[in-house]
């Protein structure tokens, strides 16, 4: 499948394989959240684009900040952005893949444990975790993103936590399109790093999914997290530059 027509999966544009944007111009989509923070708000495009689609979008979000991913060679629709204002984030992100039609179980030790939650406290204890990892913005706003997303897709996201020794710890998210399967928000507190807990809130999320016949899994990854992808079998296939608008 083209790397255009799995880029809305990973950017909240598709739930349940139902395209949800709140904005559309000839060549670019949009994913606006009731969240302030731009990792909610999305922008992206399918082919090249104009002055006048960047500056419709600008206006669709009005005062919210959003992102936009480029691939790494898409050098004209770098410009483009750069010339309305755009910041471009210093780092590379890598999307990645895996099949996980024959993902095995896994054992993940005496001290950790993994599960499914759905009721509010646990939802909010999810929240509560990715927010301190976040400190620089409001956790009322991750509340406003995280909500909204359950709201878009209710069906097609499932919700997990990461204990340790009891102690709630880790996190993951993971939305159904089809028959693949995209990651979000995997997030360990930092005194629970390097023990293990990534690999286990993002394992079972990847176990499940294939029972319930996914077979193909995406995310994007920063340079730190490459490695623990790697070890679930997921290969690069792209790499992206996030361009950052602020107003």
């Amino acid at each position: 499948m083209s790397h255009l027509l799995l880029l809305p999966l990973l950017l909240y544009m598709d739930f349940g394989g139902n395209r949800l944007y709140s904005f559309k111009t000839e060549n670019c989509f949009t994913s606006k959240s009731n969240s302030s923070l731009a990792r909610f708000n999305r922008a992206c495009h399918r082919s090249e684009f104009r002055n006048d689609e960047i500056k419709a979008i600008i206006n669709h979000f009005n005062a919210a900040s959003f992102t936009w991913f480029i691939e790494t060679d898409d050098h004209k629709s770098a410009d483009l952005l750069d010339k309305h204002g755009f910041i471009k984030y210093p780092a590379l992100f890598s999307a990645m893949k895996a099949d996980i039609a024959n993902i095995a179980d896994h054992d993940y030790g005496s001290h950790i444990a993994v599960k499914e939650i759905s009721q509010k406290e646990d939802v909010q204890t999810l929240i509560n975790i990715i927010a301190c990892n976040d400190p620089q913005y409001p956790k009322y706003e991750w509340e406003k993103g995280i909500y909204d997303l359950l709201e878009k897709g209710s069906q097609s996201i499932k919700l997990y936590l990461g204990f340790y020794e009891g102690e709630p710890c880790a996190t993951s998210i993971i939305i159904y399109h089809g028959d693949a399967v995209t990651l979000h928000l995997i997030n360990t507190l930092p005194e629970y790093r390097c023990k293990g807990l990534g690999y286990a809130v993002t394992h079972k999320a990847l176990f499940d999914a294939a029972r319930n016949g996914m077979t193909q899994a995406i995310l994007t990854a920063s340079s730190l997290g490459q490695s623990l992808y790697q070890k679930l079998g997921f290969t690069e296939y792209t790499q992206y530059h996030i361009y950052i608008y602020k107003k």
